[in-house]
């Protein structure tokens, strides 16, 4: 199991990292401003933390037929639970760690109250308006956020304003 939810998290992390890069050489190409690569970590972020929201999978848990279930309930975790898993993916260490001690759940799964089961037969992977709402949402959270981040970094950290203008 601890070899399925590492071979899923690198699947998923390697089609994040080629949806950057395709951002990135257009953003190169058309020469677009710093809007732009605004939108573009606010779209990673997003899909970091909402990678979870088909039916409690991934392309990578998909592949490695691995899914993630709610412990109280034993179903299928929603997209709220999936995206409180993931948002402890931004700190690594502490997920490193349990990934070494624990290899059956994660820091995420913990705090989430979920778990990673193996599935004989993986529903194929379908984003349903629920899906594409929780996206929106959280994309547009994210933006938000980073703002207010940049801007109350840049107010008490001026060398800051620099990046940005």
């Amino acid at each position: 199991m601890r070899r399925k939810r590492f071979l899923a998290l690198i699947i998923d992390f390697a089609i994040i990292l080629v949806i950057m890069q395709l951002f990135m050489m257009f953003n190169l190409v058309c020469f677009i401003n710093e809007y732009a690569t605004f939108t573009l970590f606010s779209l990673i972020f997003t899909l970091i933390i909402c990678k979870d929201n088909m039916n409690g999978q991934s392309v990578g848990k998909y592949l490695m037929k691995v899914q993630i279930i709610d412990l109280q309930t034993e179903n299928v975790a929603l997209n709220k639970k999936t995206m409180i898993r993931n948002i402890f993916l931004f700190f690594w260490p502490i997920e490193v760690g349990f990934f070494l001690i624990k290899p059956d759940r994660r820091f995420g799964d913990y705090v989430s109250k979920t778990k990673l089961i193996e599935v004989s037969q993986s529903q194929p992977l379908k984003l349903s308006k629920r899906d594409l709402y929780a996206l929106l949402i959280c994309f547009i959270m994210i933006i938000v956020l980073l703002k207010l981040v940049i801007l109350f970094s840049s107010v008490n950290f001026p060398l800051i304003k620099l990046l940005y203008m």
